[in-house]
């Protein structure tokens, strides 16, 4: 599902039922087209256009969400139907090009919510995305998940391979709460993170992501 989107703002710097729900978010900026080569990233803020900048095995790359590249966000995870027992989110943001084709995507979670609740309140959800170091996880369950696919298809992940991240960063630098304007009231969470890892694929193969940047919402859903 699509939608253009209108934001205000306040800057804070055992019985499952399965749920698994993706959202489109675009914006109303000129469309910036992927570059590749030694161009230096631009230098973006907490109210930049979502967008993600890196280089990878040796070529920089940058994707500025507008008509050809969409923002995205989504969750996974369940609400729990047995009293006692939490619901667990794991949410996720990537930059597009709206069919088949990820630029890079990040997991974050796992937020824990209690039964009877569908998503977590707003106060759980904000404080959830904090500032500071995230430690790396495999599928992003107790921590953050970066991971892309090349051109032929391949997806390379720091959950793939061996997934070792002994020298990787990742760093929260900006958080800023957003709300959909209208009846919806969507409720998302705007941050900016700096990072560095390794990316695998499935064959063992490896390439060193550094100078990472990206700009991009999780939603509460």
């Amino acid at each position: 599902m699509k939608k253009t989107i209108t934001f205000i703002s306040i800057v804070v710097v055992a019985s499952l039922i399965a749920i698994s729900c993706k959202k489109k978010t675009t914006t109303t900026t000129p469309a910036t087209t992927s570059t590749t080569g030694t161009s230096t990233p631009p230098v973006v803020s907490i109210s930049s256009t979502p967008q993600v900048s890196y280089n990878l095995a040796g070529t920089n790359y940058t994707y500025v969400s507008g008509s050809a590249i969409e923002a995205a966000s989504g969750a996974s995870g369940s609400a729990s139907s047995t009293p006692g027992v939490n619901g667990s989110k794991i949410y996720s943001a990537d930059l597009d090009n709206g069919s088949n084709i990820t630029y890079l995507n990040i997991n974050w979670g796992t937020l824990s919510f209690p039964f009877g609740s569908v998503i977590p309140d707003t106060a759980t959800f904000r404080h959830f995305f904090t500032l500071g170091s995230k430690l790396y996880s495999p599928g992003g369950v107790n921590g953050v998940e970066v991971s892309t696919y090349d051109a032929s298809g391949t997806a390379w992940s720091t959950s793939l391979g061996a997934g070792t991240q002994t020298s990787s960063t990742f760093s929260v630098v900006a958080v800023q709460q957003q709300y959909l304007l209208g009846p919806s009231g969507d409720q998302y969470m705007k941050f900016m993170a700096k990072f560095s890892c390794t990316l695998y694929n499935s064959s063992g193969g490896s390439k060193s992501l550094t100078n990472g940047v990206f700009v991009g919402y999780f939603e509460n859903m």
